[in-house]
């Protein structure tokens, strides 16, 4: 099993933590810019709404300016399209030098976060731009491997049933998706490969493990040691998620009725979705994972647990429980998030073929 090795030392965020000065200014008389970075499906909207959004005004008791995300998202997006030209002409690079000297004459912290954009760019743009003046931290959010999948998975084929420009779109079996990322070995935890592009321009890079309760006080407290903010946050009873996927279940079983024989009067994916959900929850009294399933074999999953879990010693070497709260997880996600809906067997279950023949019987 050949997985990427780590390269040089990585530091993780609680040996990053250790290390930090303190709230406003370093050792080496620099302001602070944190810059987390995504990656994508790895709580970026959690943190950008449920920390850096939600308790703004409280960052700003303690010394930080925001930069929005999605002015940052739009500067990536214009140094992505054309780098050279995006410094020497764009409205959106003004924007944030002029954003940059603000925070240098008032003497503000700097805290910002964008997931997008980042693949293509060349970070030595930012390295130059920000270095001499900011003590810059690089933020990487961590999720685990194996629950990244089914992740991305939704976020990329939720709008395929009943696509808004044209025809439907064909969401695949999840089950031959995990086959194909278990297939293909030189595909790299999306965390690892941006903390390995980020580390060679960057000295400060690190890890944030979503995973823990408490993500966005997690956030406000260790990352950024801002005590108004925390304080705020310790006062909350609830942390809100964003942005949480749920399940493909329902589009994939009315894909199936759509490409099947059955003479079904209304083959509209959305429709035949909302009353798949319909019998499956109100009628029958159950959930998406009560569907017959479809999932790895047991050699499928060792590999994909194994792959998992070099990641996490790798990107969490501190970590003395994370092995076992990774493995706990693992266990359950086994027979429901790492499986699918086994489409063929639900049409042919009498009861759901006299249902869809007859909806309002």
């Amino acid at each position: 099993e050949n997985f990427p090795q780590p390269g040089s030392i990585l530091r993780t965020k609680s040996e990053a933590h250790r290390s930090r000065p303190g709230p406003s200014m370093t050792n080496h008389g620099k302001l602070r810019l944190i810059y987390h970075v995504g990656p994508p499906k790895m709580a970026s909207t959690s943190i950008q709404l449920g920390a850096i959004g939600r308790y703004e005004s409280s960052l700003l008791q303690d010394n930080f300016l925001v930069y929005k995300t999605r002015d940052a998202s739009k500067l990536n997006q214009c140094l992505d399209l054309d780098a050279a030209r995006c410094r020497k002409n764009s409205a959106e690079w003004s924007h944030f030098v002029s954003f940059l000297n603000k925070a240098m004459k008032e003497r503000k912290d700097i805290v910002m976060s964008t997931e997008n954009y980042w693949p293509n760019l060349d970070l030595k743009i930012y390295r130059n731009l920000l270095s001499q003046h900011f003590d810059v931290t690089i933020v990487v959010s961590y999720r685990r491997f194996f629950e990244y999948w089914p992740s991305i998975y939704f976020q990329r084929y939720r709008f395929h049933c009943g696509f808004t420009r044209g025809k439907d779109r064909l969401i695949p079996s999840f089950v031959d998706q995990l086959r194909k990322v278990n297939d293909t070995q030189e595909l790299e935890h999306p965390t690892w490969s941006t903390v390995e592009a980020f580390r060679v321009y960057f000295p400060r890079v690190e890890v944030f493990n979503i995973h823990p309760e408490n993500l966005v006080r997690r956030f406000l407290c260790d990352v950024l040691s801002a005590s108004n903010a925390c304080a705020q946050s310790l006062r909350e009873e609830k942390e809100s998620h964003y942005n949480q996927g749920t399940t493909l279940f329902y589009d994939r079983v009315a894909q199936g009725v759509q490409s099947s024989k059955l003479d079904v009067k209304d083959k509209q994916c959305k429709s035949v979705r909302d009353k798949v959900k319909t019998r499956q929850e109100n009628i029958l009294n159950q959930t998406w994972l009560d569907f017959p399933l479809v999932c790895l074999s047991s050699f499928e999953l060792r590999w994909l647990q194994n792959r998992s879990l070099h990641y996490e010693h790798v990107l969490l070497p501190e970590c003395s429980l994370c092995e076992t709260m990774h493995n706990n997880a693992f266990d359950l996600a086994v027979n429901s998030t790492l499986c699918d809906v086994d489409v063929d067997k639900v049409l042919q279950e009498e009861g759901w073929r006299d249902y869809f023949l007859n909806p309002d019987a």
